[in-house]
């Protein structure tokens, strides 16, 4: 038996758990700039900016670029330490900084750190500022609180307890009571702020503590009231406030579906469902339903896996994206979006997947498992949840393996037809083998473009030079002769018509008077793809956009790139379970939603959603007619890296408005600073209301960004400046983020800047900076103020030298 597996694979332990709760995340390392040492802390700011503090100090992150403070020998306005682990904001925008060296507070405006010196071991571990604005500091000798007064000055309170003021704290939180709650490194501790008095603890949590000293490392309450803590060394705890109960996790040795380490670094309460935390052997993810785990680890062979396994934190940031630092891997950024494309791609080591990544066609079985036709790794079977892939080079009567497929369809008898470049086989999955029928006669003419089986049992078969072919349910065997010569490369059916797109136009058989007829509105087109909709309307993919086209008036309405297509070169078309249109181009997929009538095509009632390799695809190429809808909806296409699947409903656009921020100001393409010698600035730019320049300060640049994280490179920016721009007009610059002007005259101005996120969706809240430009001094009011007076002297000089003179003569 010539059956050549390239792999039988059940997936299990890990990655088992995985296929069913599938997470990529993103990196962000020293690849972009980012410090590769490991990250103590991350954080994000009123305006929106992401904080980040590792060993080299402090770092500021706009989506761009990364803007760092750290300790400066001998000045007093710098961070006192670069190690840094924690950073917090309080309501005035101040940021408190706990380091290796104490607890700074850094003012955004003056970028200047001020240190407050509130401990002898010096070191913070963490910050909280409470309800009443109190900062609570979790440091090496104990617990500590800074108040602000109202003078403005920061005043250390010391706390009188003992069991508070001793000890390692590690962990703050402060519950929805309001009670502060404490982690140190023999226990937990709880308080009640109004009084400085420490709360008895929960008899479950009491008795717990009595027996062994934990080593808190995190805090965090639920929306339930439920208490969530994590150790060093003893796994999570889990307090039931309702039931009064507090249950241990721990990791079990050879228990791969487990929690993977008893060391916890910190924990993030992701839903009413799932809490996450970060262990010292990556992300285990706990379903409190079930209270079972999904656990997710660095895989060499995943570039969307986690950079590191050691995950030291967490964020959530205002668009819901999920940041995780590491120890050693810089950081992942989990966006819930971009989760919903999924990729069947090259199987590497042990995983599911494919024997090539080019994806000719795509079947589906009535168990739900798939038939993947590659172009060059043969035919595979996958069945997603068994976790199982196979691949079959089938073997025809000559014993060649054939590993180029480029076209499938199911007969209704349960045979798999292949299209190959050799012809068209039937292959039996018992022995691996294909059996060619007479289908063209001999060399390219053989290849077959597109396979198309009807309920009635009929198979019609495109081909590379030799027209269409159909095989009945008896399996007789007939060609199309009118077809003779042409190449096909798509093929549709209806009750009594079998639509062709070819190379140079697009045909009609009517298969009751069996005739041919040829459409001349498609000549000079390549008809790569054909879909009729739930509303009858006729889709026609061309190699220049597809197109609505009515055969009974001939009238056909391209939608191109110029009407928001993602690409003209239109492979596959398919419709999901809501009637959007989907197709697959050269350079990505679009979702086209068109709400007019058929045959009265408007662009108002057109909107198209592109999605590419930016929004989460393995790839933007996609192959023709790779395309399919299975039985519960999901949508799946393939392309030069694999099948992508995802579910229609779950593509959502991202309704996020980001703020907009000024990050930089420059004159003459030099950047300008705060303090330097003849700067315009009192302030950072973003702070700065209003700008009065120089006559020769009239070329400026303004660096703009929109604190939009997913996908940043395609934020899209608008600006105007009033009083400049002749029509007062926006002037959309796509995703440049750059304004500049130059040679402005003297007088006085408004730049008006907008932003949208990477999917287009504008935050209309405008940012906006009066500029003045002043005239030079020669064209002051005190210069004309000069020149008249001059004038006028001159004027009475010789004025009074005329009298004298008139008098001489006299």
């Amino acid at each position: 038996m010539h059956i050549l597996f390239l792999g039988c694979l059940v997936v299990m332990g890990l990655n088992s758990v995985a296929q069913n709760y599938p997470l990529k995340f993103n990196h962000i390392s020293y690849k972009e700039g980012l410090s590769q040492s490991p990250i103590g802390a991350i954080f994000q700011d009123k305006k929106g900016f992401i904080w980040i503090g590792n060993r080299e100090g402090l770092t500021r992150y706009d989506g761009y670029e990364f803007v760092s403070y750290s300790h400066k020998e001998g000045d007093h306005n710098s961070l006192s330490h670069n190690l840094i682990r924690s950073i917090t904001q309080d309501s005035t925008g101040m940021l408190w900084v706990g380091t290796s060296n104490g607890l700074n507070v850094f003012d955004p405006v003056t970028e200047k750190f001020t240190y407050i010196d509130i401990s002898q071991s010096k070191t913070v571990s963490a910050v909280l500022i409470d309800k009443q604005q109190y900062a609570w500091v979790a440091s090496y000798d104990g617990l500590k609180r800074v108040r602000r007064k109202s003078s403005g000055k920061l005043e250390v309170l010391h706390i009188e307890n003992d069991d508070l003021r001793n000890g390692l704290a590690r962990a703050l939180m402060q519950d929805q009571e309001g009670r502060i709650w404490i982690g140190f490194t023999n226990g937990i501790r709880c308080l009640d702020p109004s009084t400085l008095k420490i709360v008895p603890l929960p008899d479950a949590i009491r008795k717990e503590q009595d027996d062994r000293a934990l080593t808190i490392s995190s805090i965090r309450e639920d929306k339930r009231g439920d208490i969530w803590f994590s150790t060093e060394g003893d796994g999570f705890f889990w307090y039931k406030k309702r039931q009064g109960t507090f249950h241990n996790f721990r990791n079990v040795v050879n228990l791969d579906t487990g929690l993977p380490s008893n060391v916890i670094k910190d924990i993030l309460v992701y839903d009413n469902e799932d809490i996450w935390f970060g262990t010292r052997m990556g992300l285990s993810i706990f379903h409190k339903r079930t209270e079972t785990f999904t656990n997710y680890q660095h895989d060499s062979s995943d570039l969307t896996s986690l950079s590191q396994n050691s995950i030291w934190n967490f964020l959530r940031d205002r668009s819901g994206n999920i940041w995780m630092g590491t120890y050693a891997g810089g950081l992942n950024i989990y966006y819930p979006r971009f989760s919903n494309f999924e990729n069947i791609g090259e199987r590497i080591g042990n995983k599911v997947g494919l024997s090539q990544s080019i994806v000719n066609s795509v079947l589906e079985e009535n168990n739900g498992a798939l038939w993947v036709a590659t172009d060059g790794g043969g035919l595979n079977y996958i069945d997603r949840k068994k976790g199982i892939s196979r691949c079959f080079f089938p073997i025809d009567k000559n014993g060649r393996q054939i590993s180029h497929i480029m076209t499938m369809a199911k007969g209704s008898k349960g045979e798999l037809y292949l299209g190959t470049l050799e012809g068209l086989g039937i292959f039996d999955d018992t022995d691996g083998t294909i059996d060619y029928l007479p289908i063209g006669t001999s060399g390219d003419s053989r290849t077959i473009n597109a396979l198309l089986a009807e309920e009635n049992g009929n198979l019609w078969v495109g081909t590379h030079k030799f027209g269409v072919w159909m095989i009945d349910a008896d399996g007789k065997i007939e060609t199309l002769g009118s077809t003779a010569g042409i190449s096909i490369q798509s093929l549709y059916a209806t009750d009594e018509h079998i639509w062709m797109g070819t190379d140079g136009s697009l045909y009609c058989y009517d298969k009751k008077n069996k005739k041919l007829l040829r459409y001349r509105e498609f000549d000079n087109y390549t008809v790569l793809s054909l879909f009729i909709d739930s509303k009858k309307r006729f889709w026609v993919g061309t190699h220049k956009g597809v197109a609505l086209f009515n055969p009974r008036n001939n009238e056909k309405h391209f939608i191109t790139q110029e009407t928001g297509l993602v690409d003209n070169m239109v492979e596959a078309i398919v419709e999901d379970d809501s009637g959007n249109i989907w197709v697959s181009t050269q350079n990505g997929l679009s979702k086209i939603s068109y709400t007019g009538q058929h045959g009265h095509f408007s662009d108002q009632n057109l909107s198209v959603d592109n999605y590419t390799s930016n929004n989460g695809l393995s790839s933007n190429r996609f192959m023709r007619g790779a395309v399919l809808k299975s039985e519960r909806g999901e949508l799946m296409f393939g392309g030069v890296n694999g099948l992508t699947t995802f579910y229609p409903e779950k593509i959502v656009r991202n309704a996020y408005l980001p703020p907009v921020v000024v990050t930089d100001f420059l004159i003459d393409n030099k950047s300008v600073r705060v303090g330097v010698e003849n700067s315009p600035l009192a302030s950072p730019i973003d702070e700065t209301k209003q700008l009065t320049l120089k006559y020769d300060q009239n070329a400026i640049t303004f660096k703009v960004a929109a604190l939009n994280y997913i996908n940043s490179s395609n934020n899209q920016y608008a600006y105007k400046l009033v009083g400049f721009d002749k029509e007062d007009e926006w002037y959309y610059a796509g995703n440049q983020r750059t304004i500049s002007y130059t040679n402005l005259p003297e007088g006085s101005y408004i730049l008006k800047i907008k932003v949208a996120n990477n999917d287009g969706v504008w935050n209309e809240q405008e940012k906006s900076i009066a500029i003045k430009v002043l005239p030079p001094f020669w064209k002051t009011w005190w210069a004309y103020t000069i020149y008249i007076s001059v004038f006028l002297g001159l004027l009475y000089l010789f004025y009074s030298y005329s009298i004298k003179t008139e008098k001489l003569r006299h």
